[in-house]
């Protein structure tokens, strides 16, 4: 079925169009741009080719072996009360009036789309319920809606998704979450992203804004430029912001291991709801991470204390009288040049911040140090940091440097009070001559450290309150 060239089909009701051909479809292409389907339009064919100039377009049910193309010139393409749209083939969506892009709603919960699905208009909203729901080329100036109820939603090879407003994500099976796959390089979503779903990969081209990502899975997400979190994870969360800051909009809530690489970047979650339960490995500039890290303080405080049992001192230590303060870890370094340890990544089992990459001066760790700081469990210990430096440190005269994170910081008296920060070892002794403390700064210094010196476990007594810091050597 065609129309000659220069006709016009012009239709006030419903239009019924059927193509076979010794009973297999036949190509549907009724695209002449003045034709004006005034109510929905029912096709079943091989190819489909559908064409409004005026009013919009209303899509019936559509039965297409191939592929469909629709295009509105003169307002929205939508989907008629329980229609079915049947797609084996990909689907080509185009909406505008006046030349100015208007929405595409195709949110049926019986639509099929079998194969990609490319949409251009203002709001784009498609809903698939059968085997999954693959993007093409997307150009939406307002929000993107894509829901699934029959497997994953993903894009295809060197497609673009660019969105201007919300993208909103969901993918379910039989009930159960789905992937969400948008990882080609050039997606573009300049506005927030909401994501529902189980193993969750999103990647954009430039910077890239959570809202609500719930994930019974993993996530994955990838940005060139500033990366905003908002995320609760059940799995694992892997961000790379390619040197960009990374914050967050909401809290960050994540079972598995966070890893956040910055790069140049920063990295600052400072949302008191934060609960990174298996710890985080932080490659950036510097970083600050607030939240709940006493979620395994027992098992927290047996790690350090393992390292070297605490040696009673003669005159009492004062005891904590309030819980811990939520934990907050910062640190400034040079830009990462290398993934985080193993080591660092095994050691964490609640809330924790490592900084790693080339030697630095002033501010800051040497590079390979990691600090895993726990609440402590003991009611005379109030802050457990487990500190771990490069193999080979106690051999060769090597020295190392590092800060304390925010956290122990904020028990320190504000100026003007007497009491200041006081580094022992359990014993009461003083450091060894190789190892320097700075009270005003949290900060340790070595230089020279003799063979066999760890594990090392020193006492700090901050306003009244303790800090056990022990300091280790990796084996490998």
């Amino acid at each position: 079925i065609t129309d000659a060239p220069n006709a016009t089909v012009n239709v006030t009701g419903t239009s019924t169009l059927a193509a076979s051909d010794n009973g297999a479809p036949a190509n549907i292409t009724l695209d002449n741009a003045t034709n004006n389907f005034g109510d929905a339009v029912n096709a079943i064919g091989n190819n489909v080719t559908l064409v409004d100039g005026t009013g919009g377009l209303t899509l019936g049910n559509i039965t297409a072996s191939g592929a469909l193309t629709a295009t509105s010139t003169g307002g929205a393409i939508t989907d008629g009360p329980n229609a079915i749209i049947s797609i084996s083939g990909d689907t080509t969506l185009a909406a505008s009036n006046a030349g100015i892009p208007t929405d595409v709603t195709l949110d049926n919960a019986t639509n099929n789309f079998a194969g990609t699905v490319n949409a251009t208009g203002g709001n784009v909203t498609l809903v698939d319920g059968i085997g999954g729901l693959t993007l093409g080329n997307i150009a939406a100036t307002g929000a993107l809606t894509a829901t699934s109820t029959g497997g994953a939603i993903t894009d295809a090879p060197n497609a673009t998704v660019n969105v201007t407003g919300t993208s909103t994500l969901a993918a379910t099976d039989n009930g159960a979450p789905a992937n969400i796959t948008l990882d080609n390089a050039t997606n573009n979503f300049a506005g927030t992203v909401n994501a529902s779903g189980a193993d969750v990969t999103l990647s954009d081209a430039n910077s890239l804004t959570l809202g609500t990502v719930t994930s019974t899975g993993n996530v994955s997400l990838k940005s060139v430029g500033a990366l905003n979190l908002g995320t609760t994870v059940s799995g694992a969360l892997q961000a790379d912001s390619g040197g960009g800051d990374i914050t967050q909009s909401g809290p960050l809530i994540v079972q598995g291991l966070v890893t956040l690489d910055a790069g140049i970047g920063a990295v600052t979650l400072t949302d008191a709801r934060n609960s990174l339960t298996t710890g985080a490995d932080i490659q950036a500039t510097r970083y600050v991470i607030a939240g709940d890290a006493r979620r395994d303080a027992a098992a927290a405080a047996a790690l350090a204390q393992g390292a070297m049992p605490v040696i009673a001192t003669a005159t009492p230590l004062p005891s904590a009288t309030s819980a811990p303060q939520p934990l907050v870890m910062s640190a400034a370094a040079t830009p990462a040049v290398a993934a985080p340890s193993a080591a660092s990544s095994s050691a964490s089992s609640s809330s924790s911040a490592s900084s790693e990459g080339g030697a630095v001066t002033g501010a800051g760790n040497t590079a390979g140090v990691t600090i895993d700081l726990r609440a402590a469990s003991s009611s005379d210990v109030n802050v457990m940091a487990a500190v771990s430096l490069p193999k080979g440190t106690a051999t060769g005269g090597a020295g190392f440097s590092f800060e304390l994170p925010e956290t122990v910081r904020a028990l320190v008296p504000q100026e003007g009070q007497i009491a200041q920060p006081q580094a022992s070892l359990p014993t009461g002794a003083p450091l060894p001559s190789w190892l320097k403390f700075d009270a005003e700064r949290l900060r340790f210094d070595a230089s020279a450290v003799p063979d066999g010196s760890f594990p090392l476990q020193v006492v700090i007594t901050v306003a009244g309150q303790r800090v056990i810091v022990v300091i280790s050597e990796r084996t490998e």
